[in-house]
């Protein structure tokens, strides 16, 4: 199979700046993973999940992303107690739906919060069974709730629609494929996406769907080319969408950052979190800067940690004009339909290898699995670019 890979823009070091991993200050309570997060204005408010002694929270605390301080939040009410919780924010009120609670307690209620006066208010719960670990996401004045677990039903396939501003509830149309638990979800200009899970086979799915909200319809618009994975969270950045880390089936732990490209439909790596590989963690995005916290990590143990991201960059700094390469992806060697002087870098920036070519065949299979930006200059002082993927 041949692939031509037009408009591609080129993720060198030079002119763009590499993304920069820091720690902050940790989370202040106990240490916990399955929490739930929403961002209200310049706060993150993170709370509830599941401690290291095996008890479920109530407490919230908020972080305040102009100084990264942390301070205590009004934590729910007890007897509300709760981990898998789905959070989302709309229009300066933050919401909390759904979890397990002590017991094996399914919850299927919403509650909003009004920083204002640092209340919790109780809404209309949906009108189905409880679940945990369900996905949501925002478009317009509705937020949709997807997917989850509970014993009754196993990994769901319900879809419901709850209007923000008349609170009311609305089934859609199930998801088309296998039921999910533990999805990533986020939406960016208008779409929503879906990412990963544990469907209803037990299977980790590698799959990435959009969703249309005006005709209820889902479509499979990329496969993830490493294994799937769960316990990990979607984030819009810049009409991108980045996740992190997660789980794979065999309780193996990630500690990767990808963007997916939404232009070019493509997935790209970033540097993996300088610490422990997670799951279960909290994230946001907030002035092109990604944050991080809690989770479970693969000691096992529960973490306090609070990491921010910045400096992403995409697909947008140089564009050079391409160049034909097959197959692509590859296991061994590629065909070239030029000659020159070639050179290929990791998706970071650093140089790997060059050469000089002859168009035809080069043999890469000393690289590393995972994508590689190949840019060659010509006798003609032509630059070409071009980007591959090795499969191992």
């Amino acid at each position: 199979m041949k692939f031509i890979f037009t408009n591609l823009l080129l993720l060198f070091s030079y002119g763009c700046h590499a993304q920069t991993w820091t720690p902050l200050l940790d989370f202040p309570g106990s240490e916990r993973d399955d929490a739930a997060g929403f961002v209200i204005g310049n706060t993150f408010y993170v709370g509830t999940g599941l401690d290291g002694g095996f008890n479920a929270q109530r407490d919230f605390y908020m972080l305040d992303l102009t100084n990264e301080t942390w301070s205590i939040g009004a934590s729910v009410n007890s007897g509300q107690e709760r981990q898998y919780a789905s959070g989302f924010s709309h229009n300066n009120f933050g919401y909390l739906f759904g979890g397990i609670g002590p017991g094996a307690t399914y919850f299927q209620d919403l509650m909003r919060f009004e920083p204002s006066n640092s209340s919790w208010q109780q809404m209309t719960s949906m009108p189905s069974l409880g679940r945990r670990g369900s996905s949501c996401f925002v478009i317009n004045n509705d937020a949709f709730i997807m997917g989850g677990n509970n014993p009754s039903q196993g990994n769901i396939t319900e879809v419901w629609k709850y209007n923000i501003t008349n609170d009311s509830w609305q089934q859609m149309n199930n998801f088309p494929f296998p039921g999910l638990w533990r999805a990533g979800a986020c939406a960016e200009n208008g779409i929503g996406y879906v990412f990963g899970g544990i469907d209803s086979t037990t299977q980790y799915s590698n799959r990435l769907y959009s969703y249309d909200s005006v005709n209820d319809a889902w479509t499979l618009i990329n496969t993830f080319p490493n294994n799937g994975r769960a316990y990990t969270q979607l984030m819009p950045m810049g009409n991108n969408i980045m996740f992190f880390g997660g789980y794979e089936n065999g309780n193996i732990y990630k500690d990767d950052l990808w963007m997916y490209d939404l232009t070019n439909n493509t997935f790209i790596p970033y540097n993996p979190i300088p610490s422990l590989a997670r799951r279960g963690y909290v994230s946001c995005v907030w002035n092109n800067t990604i944050y991080i916290s809690t989770g479970l990590n693969s000691i096992p143990a529960r973490t306090a940690e609070t990491w921010k991201v910045n400096g992403i960059v995409g697909l947008e700094n140089i564009e050079l004009e391409t160049f034909e390469v097959y197959p692509n992806p590859f296991t061994e060697s590629i065909q070239l339909n030029k000659s020159g002087h070639l050179e290929i870098f990791d998706v970071q920036g650093r140089k790997v290898y060059e050469l000089e070519i002859v168009k035809g065949k080069v043999n890469l299979n000393f690289l590393n699995a995972g994508f590689y930006i190949l840019k060659l200059n010509t006798s003609e002082n032509k630059s070409y670019s071009n980007k591959i993927y090795l499969l191992k």
